[in-house]
């Protein structure tokens, strides 16, 4: 709970070597408080809920799932 607040107040920190392409956007987990994080247009991490990402076709898995 006092990380998700941290993300809050300060904004979610991203680890850069862990930001991976998914076929449309830029993805990421906060290492804090380990939500899912997508890069939107205006180049800011925001949060995004993981069903509406997984609904996608035209994005690919995690390159740890490929087969």
């Amino acid at each position: 709970m006092f990380k998700r607040i941290m993300c809050a107040i300060f904004g979610h920190p991203v680890d850069r070597n862990r930001v991976w392409f998914d076929g449309v956007d830029f993805r990421a987990t906060c290492p804090r408080c380990r939500q899912k994080l997508i890069k939107n247009a205006k180049r800011a991490w925001i949060v995004v809920d993981a069903d509406k990402i997984a609904a996608d076709s035209n994005r690919m898995p995690h390159p740890r799932d490929r087969q």
